[in-house]
């Protein structure tokens, strides 16, 4: 199976990239939502500029996820990562869209997303100051 635009997430681990072809004028932009999940992507975007190239540019595996997380306010995260699903799930629009990640993309894709950078975080090792997250 060919994952050119899934997005990879482990070794042999993919989300599923759900293509639609949806003008960027019918997305619903979801940047204020992610706003405090900021810190997060500028750590994650490692292979360039998501202004140039979108989701490509971001790693989201689970190793450069946890090598993060010392750097993060951690608890903050995961409250704006469960703020941001239960809010996602309420929106009557199914193409969230973000101009900082520069793209548009499924909700369900999206929700997945989310969630895998959440669980990832709240599993991570102990940080450096030695308190677990959740």
């Amino acid at each position: 199976m060919q994952h050119r635009h899934d997005l990879l997430i482990g070794e042999n681990e993919w989300i599923l990239f759900v293509q639609h072809d949806w003008a960027e004028e019918e997305w619903f932009y979801i940047d204020d939502l992610l706003q405090r999940l900021e810190p997060l992507f500028d750590c994650l975007e490692i292979h360039g500029v998501a202004g140039c190239c979108g989701l490509d540019v971001f790693s989201f595996t689970r190793d450069d996820i946890r090598a993060i997380v010392p750097k993060i306010d951690s608890d903050a995260m995961v409250i704006a990562f469960e703020y941001a699903i239960k809010t996602l799930k309420l929106l009557p629009h199914d193409m969230p869209g973000s101009k900082r990640l520069n793209n548009g993309i499924d909700r369900n894709t999206m929700l997945n997303l989310l969630r895998h950078l959440c669980d990832t975080i709240v599993h991570a090792e102990p940080r450096q100051d030695g308190r677990k997250i959740g």
